[in-house]
């Protein structure tokens, strides 16, 4: 994505979210997703390829996470806020069945600065208040990053400082394979990751482990059922003008990989996780 189209999506995504969205419930505490859409995603050493993994992952745990509101940051060599945090699964949703390797310019894969802005979106509130309940941020990714592994545990370091809970999720396998159109091999570095999050405190799963996957919804159930909402508490369903504004951000945020690269399809969500997120 340029830097123009970047700079036109933010404030439609927040518009977005805004029209879209519940007050917070009550200490139900927030989560920022950060998706890591480098060209290296695009590598199928697992099937169908590492972005689709990525996808799926995040789809399962945003329809299974507790009521906590969810956001949304892209990472490449830039980071961006894509949503910031939401009660509106569907939203959310359409956001993540958008990402897609080609949808940045600015390549390469920073993790520090990817932990940087989740924090960020964790700390704002629009009311200038404080956020209250718990907080976590999930990293979904190959491992690989230009920033040096000291970088990346400083950032995950003033994350957990704040007293925000972290967790990672990989996808790809240590052998590898090659990115499309690039020709460079490119291996998943889920055992950096496993010892980053440890250090720092937290949990990383491998997507291909059932076990592992199940692990991170476990330890998230956990973390925030400590300070339940209200029961019976949900969000509004957005009306024609958040539906509106989510094409338009979605268009904005598309706009230059749909011009350089034909898409043969869409990227689905699996129907189970569509079917739980719209009942």
């Amino acid at each position: 994505m340029t830097l123009a189209a970047a700079a036109i999506a933010a404030p439609l995504v927040r518009g977005v979210a805004r029209a879209g969205e519940a007050t917070p419930l009550p200490g139900a505490g927030r989560i920022v997703l950060a998706i890591d859409v480098s060209r290296s995603m695009a590598v199928a050493d697992v099937a169908p390829d590492r972005m689709t993994r990525a996808r799926t992952a995040a789809f399962r745990l945003t329809t299974e996470l507790p009521d906590a509101s969810v956001g949304l940051v892209a990472f490449a060599a830039r980071a961006y806020a894509l949503l910031p945090p939401t009660h509106d699964r569907g939203l959310l949703l359409r956001y993540l069945d958008a990402l897609d390797p080609r949808m940045l310019s600015a390549q390469g894969s920073r993790l520090a600065g990817a932990v940087d802005a989740a924090l960020k979106e964790l700390e704002t509130r629009e009311s200038g208040a404080a956020p209250t309940g718990p907080r976590a941020i999930v990293l979904v990714t190959d491992g690989e990053s230009f920033d040096p592994d000291r970088r990346v545990a400083a950032a995950l370091a003033r994350a957990r400082t704040e007293g925000v809970s972290l967790y990672a999720v990989s996808v790809g396998t240590p052998e590898g394979g090659l990115v499309p159109g690039a020709g460079a091999l490119s291996t998943a570095r889920p055992a950096r990751l496993k010892v980053l999050l440890r250090t720092a405190g937290g949990y990383a799963a491998d997507a291909g482990r059932t076990a592992e996957m199940t692990a991170v919804v476990g330890k998230l159930r956990a973390r925030f059922a400590a300070e339940p909402g209200p029961e019976g508490a949900a969000p509004p369903r957005p009306g024609a003008v958040a539906e509106w504004f989510t094409g338009l951000a979605l268009l904005a945020l598309s706009l230059e990989a749909a011009l350089a690269l034909y898409r043969p399809a869409r990227h689905a969500c699996p129907a189970s996780y569509r079917s739980r997120a719209t009942a």
